[in-house]
């Protein structure tokens, strides 16, 4: 705990005087190593060298205890939001694009059946929303469409 709290000590005349404004974790690795008064020792050193935006944590990633609380914490800082089963993750930047772009072809449908725009207009929308998702799963045809169209739909004059 001794060469730990001389670490501390470094540090904090190298990286402390960086972390203003920023959020600051201290993580204490090969804790498996240290006794509860060592720990102790390290606990009360602290106040000298942390503020407000400072947590710290004990760790051992040799026996992983404390890995998952960690893990937390940065989760924590990061202020993600919850994910759950039902949720989609896009993780391709260029899926994300072609998907916001598809989006905005779509609501621009729906506002023109709103609006009654005539269909021709309409199509021009449905038409590059295929485009956009065409770039995500592979190429849809004007035919793949209207097969599916026709094959679905009572279509009639």
């Amino acid at each position: 705990a001794t060469t730990a709290c001389k670490q501390l000590e470094e540090l904090s005349g190298k990286i402390f005087s960086h972390r203003e404004g920023k959020q600051f974790i201290l993580v204490f690795n090969k804790t498996d190593l240290l006794h509860e008064p060592q720990k102790g020792e390290l606990i009360s050193a602290l106040p000298h060298y942390t503020n407000e935006n400072t947590s710290h944590i004990f760790i051992s990633a040799k026996q992983h205890t404390g890995t998952d609380d960690l893990q937390q914490m940065l989760i924590n800082l990061t202020h993600l939001p919850i994910v759950t089963q039902n949720d989609v993750i896009v993780t391709n930047v260029r899926h994300y694009e072609a998907l916001t772009h598809a989006f905005e072809s779509i609501r621009r449908v729906l506002e023109g059946l709103q609006t009654n725009i005539s269909g021709d207009l309409l199509s021009q929308d449905i038409q590059e929303c295929i485009f956009y998702l065409g770039e995500i799963v592979g190429k849809i045809t004007n035919e793949m469409v209207l097969e599916n169209i026709f094959g679905k739909f009572c279509i009639g004059k």
